[in-house]
Protein backbone atom coordinates (compact mmCIF):
# COMPACT_ATOMS: atom_id res chain seq x y z
CA UNK A 1 0.00 0.00 0.00
CA UNK A 2 2.61 2.26 0.76
CA UNK A 3 4.04 2.15 -2.94
CA UNK A 4 0.58 2.89 -4.03
CA UNK A 5 0.34 5.82 -1.97
CA UNK A 6 3.43 7.03 -3.15
CA UNK A 7 2.35 6.57 -6.70
CA UNK A 8 -0.68 8.52 -6.35
CA UNK A 9 1.91 11.68 -4.73
CA UNK A 10 4.04 11.46 -7.77
CA UNK A 11 1.13 11.15 -10.80
CA UNK A 12 -0.85 13.63 -12.00
CA UNK A 13 -4.06 14.90 -10.32
CA UNK A 14 -6.82 15.69 -12.86
CA UNK A 15 -9.45 18.80 -13.21
CA UNK A 16 -12.19 17.96 -10.68
CA UNK A 17 -15.44 17.31 -12.50
CA UNK A 18 -17.40 16.50 -9.49
CA UNK A 19 -17.79 16.56 -5.23
CA UNK A 20 -17.81 12.78 -4.58
CA UNK A 21 -14.39 11.35 -6.22
CA UNK A 22 -10.97 12.69 -7.88
CA UNK A 23 -8.62 11.12 -10.46
CA UNK A 24 -5.08 10.41 -10.57
CA UNK A 25 -3.06 9.34 -13.59
CA UNK A 26 -0.17 7.39 -12.05
CA UNK A 27 2.99 7.41 -14.11
CA UNK A 28 2.48 3.39 -15.02
CA UNK A 29 -1.01 4.69 -16.69
CA UNK A 30 -3.27 3.59 -13.90
CA UNK A 31 -6.10 6.18 -13.33
CA UNK A 32 -6.59 6.15 -9.26
CA UNK A 33 -10.28 7.01 -8.39
CA UNK A 34 -9.96 8.91 -4.59
CA UNK A 35 -12.77 8.76 -2.84
CA UNK A 36 -13.72 12.12 -1.42
CA UNK A 37 -14.35 11.53 2.82
CA UNK A 38 -13.65 13.82 5.30
CA UNK A 39 -12.12 13.21 8.62
CA UNK A 40 -14.37 11.44 11.35
CA UNK A 41 -16.54 10.42 8.79
CA UNK A 42 -18.35 7.20 10.05
CA UNK A 43 -19.61 6.35 6.52
CA UNK A 44 -16.60 6.86 4.48
CA UNK A 45 -15.10 3.48 5.02
CA UNK A 46 -18.63 2.06 4.34
CA UNK A 47 -19.29 3.94 1.26
CA UNK A 48 -15.97 2.73 0.06
CA UNK A 49 -16.61 -0.68 0.31
CA UNK A 50 -20.04 -0.48 -1.51
CA UNK A 51 -18.70 1.41 -4.46
CA UNK A 52 -15.47 -1.57 -4.64
CA UNK A 53 -18.35 -4.30 -4.47
CA UNK A 54 -19.76 -2.06 -7.45
CA UNK A 55 -16.81 -2.14 -9.61
CA UNK A 56 -16.12 -6.14 -8.45
CA UNK A 57 -19.53 -7.01 -9.55
CA UNK A 58 -19.72 -5.16 -12.84
CA UNK A 59 -15.94 -6.39 -14.03
CA UNK A 60 -17.00 -9.67 -15.31
CA UNK A 61 -19.02 -7.53 -18.35
CA UNK A 62 -15.97 -5.73 -19.11
CA UNK A 63 -17.41 -1.93 -18.78
CA UNK A 64 -15.78 -0.43 -15.82
CA UNK A 65 -12.25 -0.26 -14.78
CA UNK A 66 -10.52 -2.85 -13.22
CA UNK A 67 -10.01 -2.18 -9.34
CA UNK A 68 -6.32 -2.93 -8.26
CA UNK A 69 -6.91 -1.66 -4.79
CA UNK A 70 -8.74 -0.33 -1.64
CA UNK A 71 -6.95 2.21 0.61
CA UNK A 72 -9.11 2.80 3.70
CA UNK A 73 -9.66 6.49 4.66
CA UNK A 74 -7.11 8.00 6.52
CA UNK A 75 -6.03 11.59 7.22
CA UNK A 76 -2.60 11.22 5.39
CA UNK A 77 -3.88 10.31 1.92
CA UNK A 78 -2.24 12.61 -0.59
CA UNK A 79 -5.43 13.95 -2.49
CA UNK A 80 -7.51 16.76 -2.18
CA UNK A 81 -10.47 18.62 -3.27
Amino acid sequence: MADLLAAIREGEALPATGTAHGHVRLKDGRLARIAYAYEDDPTAAARLHLQAEAFRHLAPAGRTPRLHEVIEPRPDCPVER
